[in-house]
């Protein structure tokens, strides 16, 4: 059994649905244990009641974006309201990991047809500040760096840190925004600089400076690419 296994299925029902255009499916997944060690799926495809979306409101972001949520939303306003894209849009949104959490209600209008949908987040710490010391053979080292998830509250991921040591400096910035300008893909930034000063012992003193820029998306069903490209320069005293 391999639940990634029923989450094609699901994924393979969503694509036939958005392509012959069945817009009003639902699809009911019934899992029993039988036997000790087996189970038995059912998966039922059922057309669901046709309703169409009148609007979309989201509740709780204080901090975070109203576009990072609706951008995770395969259904829009105007479009049916289609349960199994409902129920994958906020699978997405739990999946940020920057919501402790996330709960929906669909609501009638004045319109018979029409549902309003209201999800409500509730945000969660997604940043952490880490400091340590040590002392080894080169000597005394110490290390600063923040990590956050949701930075500026636009699901960006940053991490950055700073390490200094009796003959070392090392540093790096690195931001991930995904989904960038709407289009799926990653845009990955990573900046590096270190200099390592062994004039007095050694005779020599080195700067090592790096920046790369890069994306990454799925190419195709569980195949993903991150081209990259990377400058470096380093010199040698």
């Amino acid at each position: 059994y391999s639940f990634k296994i029923i989450e094609k299925i699901l994924k393979e029902i969503e694509n036939i649905a958005i392509k012959e255009d069945y817009e009003f499916v639902d699809a009911n997944i019934d899992q029993n244990i039988v036997d000790k060690n087996f189970i038995d799926v059912k998966i039922d495809i059922i057309e669901s009641d046709k309703f169409y979306v009148k609007q979309i409101n989201i509740l709780g972001n204080n901090v975070t974006i109203e576009d990072v949520v609706r951008n995770q939303f395969l259904i829009d306003e105007g479009d049916p309201l289609n349960n199994v894209l409902f129920n994958k849009s906020i699978s997405q949104i739990k999946s940020l990991n920057i919501f402790k959490k996330v709960s929906t209600e669909i609501i009638d209008t004045d319109n018979s047809v029409e549902k309003e949908i209201n999800i409500s987040v509730e945000e969660k710490p997604t940043g952490e500040v880490s400091l340590g010391a040590g002392f080894g053979t080169s000597g005394a080292s110490t290390m600063f760096g923040i990590k956050e998830n949701n930075f500026l509250g636009k699901g960006i991921k940053l991490d950055t840190n700073l390490a200094l040591s009796e003959e070392t400096v090392k540093g790096q910035f690195f931001l991930v925004n995904p989904n960038f300008n709407n289009t799926d893909r990653d845009l990955i930034f990573n900046l590096q600089s270190s200099e390592t000063d062994r004039l007095t012992d050694f005779g020599y003193k080195t700067n090592k400076n790096a920046v790369s820029v890069g994306t990454n998306f799925e190419y195709l069903d569980d195949l993903f690419l991150s081209p990259r490209l990377e400058l470096n320069n380093e010199k040698i005293e």
